[in-house]
């Protein structure tokens, strides 16, 4: 079944599924911004409209990837929100999160997203652990995933990870936070 959200509603954001039109906006332009792209796994001098067209595309005719568009209401893009390796037999996901809208840094939108998206994770697909990875460095990152009830993996009791071999697979270079039913 391909996941896909009309329109979802936080407090002061809206998520919704992206679409080719979304590569006209500001999307394209954050990828030319050191700052931005900084703790991001692609290459910034290899994104064009073309390919962010065609990673939306694909995301959205995935089983196991779920892309939405963050927007400050009524269509404000400022950043996007990803569950990918969406694995029902384990019943977990990763979360990625990309705040583009540096103007939007700071302001608490990041840590309304991941938990509107980890309610997402839980209530709407019924998974029961959501990952998320990021570099040491990453302060804002790791704050805003904290904020929102995630816990680094060594915070954990060890005894979870022997519990259906929840951490089977799992590539773990990066903090791990997880957010657990």
């Amino acid at each position: 079944m391909l996941l896909t959200i009309d329109k979802v509603f936080s407090d002061r954001l809206m998520f919704r599924n992206l679409h080719k039109k979304d590569t006209f906006g500001p999307y394209l332009d954050w990828f030319k911004d050191p700052l931005i792209t900084n703790y991001l796994s692609v290459n910034p001098e290899n994104i064009t409209q073309e390919s962010l067209q065609e990673y939306i595309l694909k995301n959205n005719n995935s089983l196991s990837q779920l892309l939405l568009g963050i927007f400050i209401p009524p269509e404000q893009h400022i950043g996007n929100i990803r569950l990918l390796d969406i694995d029902l037999n384990y019943s977990r996901a990763s979360i990625g999160i990309l705040i583009g809208d540096r103007g939007c840094w700071g302001t608490g939108y990041a840590t309304e997203s991941i938990k509107e998206m980890t309610a997402i994770g839980h209530q709407g697909i019924g998974l029961k652990r959501l990952f998320a990875g990021c570099d040491e460095s990453n302060l804002g990152s790791i704050y805003a995933f904290k904020k929102a009830n995630y816990k680094r993996l060594e915070e954990l009791d060890p005894s979870l990870a022997n519990q259906d071999n929840w951490l089977d697979g799992l590539s773990k270079e990066h903090v791990m936070l997880v957010h657990l039913v």
